[in-house]
């Protein structure tokens, strides 16, 4: 009982400190101290630190080393890849996405993360295969993937988050056209929300908007590894992925 009303209050003063109308009006928060290893739970678990810098990305080599990079099952298998180490969400801890350079286009990516409270490497998740024909890109800090396709009389470009609960994708929001291969009979959709609610254009151009801020989306694109980026292979594994590169750059 004593957990549960202690995980509250940090619950409470996590919601408290959200709250931000009329701050003006307001004295100034006090910083709310939280004692992570016996205050505030998840699942009646003590939070643990999550890895940070090198330990993450040592999660990851040790992870591909004991697991591969593609199942036997999945398209990939026996290929050459690439990689990069980015910050996809809002914590300092790295992902690590990575793709075939057979793959067409921005199809066939990965992604490896650590659950939330996550620190060893039975808690990293391999996401995908995801990806489209046209191009896969991300933003930055904001948890959003975007893929885009072409073909077969449909043009789309979807919108998704990773649920760090579940860890799946969740659709943001996507847009369809179709020319059915005829202009005059073309259609145009517009979805928000995990219930693909239609909407209008300019409500759908806004609420991206709102989304990306002053922020944009960084390409992904691994067949023939035409953009230089490092190869996933055994040299990588063993340099720790060159993660001091990636620490010492400017742009994640």
């Amino acid at each position: 009982m004593k957990k549960l009303l202690l995980g509250l209050l940090c619950i409470t003063a996590l919601i408290g400190c959200g709250n931000h109308d009329n701050a003006d009006d307001k004295e100034p928060l006090e910083a709310v101290q939280i004692n992570t290893e016996e205050e505030c739970y998840d699942d009646g678990k003590a939070m643990i630190e999550p890895p940070s810098g090198d330990a993450a990305v040592e999660g990851y080599v040790e992870y591909l080393r004991k697991n591969g990079l593609f199942d036997e099952n999945e398209v990939g298998y026996g290929a050459e890849a690439v990689y990069q180490l980015i910050y996809l969400d809002e914590d300092d801890v790295p992902e690590l996405i990575y793709g075939s350079t057979e793959a067409v286009h921005g199809s066939n990516i990965y992604i490896l993360m650590y659950k939330d409270f996550g620190s060893t490497v039975d808690d990293i998740v391999k996401i995908g295969p995801f990806g489209a024909y046209n191009m896969t890109s991300y933003l930055p800090r904001k948890n959003i993937i975007c893929t885009s396709n072409t073909g077969m009389g449909i043009d789309g470009v979807y919108y998704s988050t990773i649920n760090k609960e579940t860890m799946e994708f969740e659709s943001v929001a996507y847009e369809e056209h179709s020319t059915d291969f005829d202009e005059e009979y073309a259609e145009d959709y517009y979805h928000i929300g995990t219930d693909y609610r239609e909407v209008t254009k300019d409500t759908y151009e806004s609420f991206i908007s709102d989304i990306m801020g002053e922020d944009s989306f960084i390409d992904f694109n691994t067949y023939e590894n035409t953009e230089g980026y490092h190869w996933l292979n055994e040299e990588a594994l063993d340099n720790n992925l060159y993660s001091e590169e990636f620490f010492t750059s400017r742009i994640h």
